[in-house]
């Protein structure tokens, strides 16, 4: 295992961990959503499912419309950013089709680099849900919002 994939494996694990934690039930919904299109692609592959790439090709489809159904009524930018991101793996998935057999590993390449943002994009969730925390604990307690005006 590459050590660029084991850094992201074992900070996706920690970041899911928290996410799920920390985050309110949309956040959860899509961390879930991400999880289970991993673990049944991993099936697929595990048990050499025929017509594998087809199933992955609809298993994408699938979690890009509910990531984007979620990012419509959640409001958080990286739900938004990882249903953009597996749209774009979703059009890759049609490359085969358009031109030779052999771009398949270009396309596997592109599904690679996708996990990568994904993996980045469920980080900076993590952020985004702690400055919303923030951002509202302290409009309820009344305190200005003034950050950065330096001492």
């Amino acid at each position: 295992m590459h050590p660029l994939h084991f850094t992201l494996l074992i900070a996706n694990a920690v970041g899911l961990a928290w996410m799920l934690r920390r985050g309110g039930a949309f956040d959860r919904a899509a961390i879930l959503t991400i999880v289970g299109v991993v673990v049944t692609t991993s099936v697929l592959q595990m048990f050499y499912v025929p017509g594998m790439l087809i199933w992955a090709a609809v298993l994408d489809v699938l979690q890009f419309f509910i990531l984007w159904l979620i990012a419509e009524r959640a409001r958080r930018w990286w739900i938004v950013f990882c249903a953009g991101f597996v749209l774009i793996a979703v059009l890759a998935h049609a490359v085969p089709f358009i031109v030779m057999k052999r771009m398949s590993w270009a396309v596997i390449t592109v599904n690679w680099a996708m996990w990568t943002m994904i993996s980045i994009s469920i980080l900076v969730g993590l952020w985004e849900i702690a400055a919303d925390r923030r951002f509202l604990r302290e409009r309820r307690d009344g305190e200005p919002m003034e950050h950065g005006s330096g001492a």
